[in-house]
């Protein structure tokens, strides 16, 4: 490792420290800078937490989340992500994330695993504006519905 790169540990992920971590640079955004609620499964994504959740990911994963696969219980195939125990008031929980949670889909793409899904919201983030999470608890399936931040023309 360079010696001028500082890491942490969080989780058993190795982590930049946050001084080392580039900001955004893109498109001005206009929204709040703290995601919203703006409905019972409907939130406005805020701008830092945006980048917030952009640059630690994995330490906000690792610090505010248990999970794991899910397995379907009749067809013993992994059907989704099972956040276990969630953190409440960290950022998962105030983006509606609840103890239980199985995320099945990310527009409609399924996801069978946390890799899978980051890897799915950074191959896509310029290809959409909403984002729509397919969610189920105890039996009750939702649709949690993300608006990315507008794009200011300059």
């Amino acid at each position: 490792a360079d010696p001028k790169t500082r890491i942490t540990s969080a989780g058993g992920a190795i982590l930049p420290q946050r001084s080392e971590i580039k900001r955004y640079s893109g498109p001005r955004l206009e929204a709040p800078p703290m995601t919203k609620q703006i409905g019972r499964d409907h939130f406005q994504l805020g701008v830092e937490d945006m980048y917030l959740f952009g640059d630690d990911y994995a330490e906000i994963i690792a610090r505010e989340v248990r999970h794991r696969r899910h397995k379907d219980p009749k067809t013993g195939r992994y059907d989704g992500i099972e956040l276990q125990d969630v953190k409440a008031g960290g950022t998962v929980s105030r983006h509606g994330g609840q103890s239980g949670d199985v995320i099945k889909s990310i527009n409609g793409e399924p996801v069978t695993s946390v890799s899978e899904a980051i890897t799915f919201v950074k191959n896509n983030g310029d290809k959409y504006d909403t984002w729509l999470v397919v969610v189920e608890n105890m039996g009750r399936q939702r649709t949690v519905k993300y608006d990315s931040p507008p794009k200011i023309q300059r």
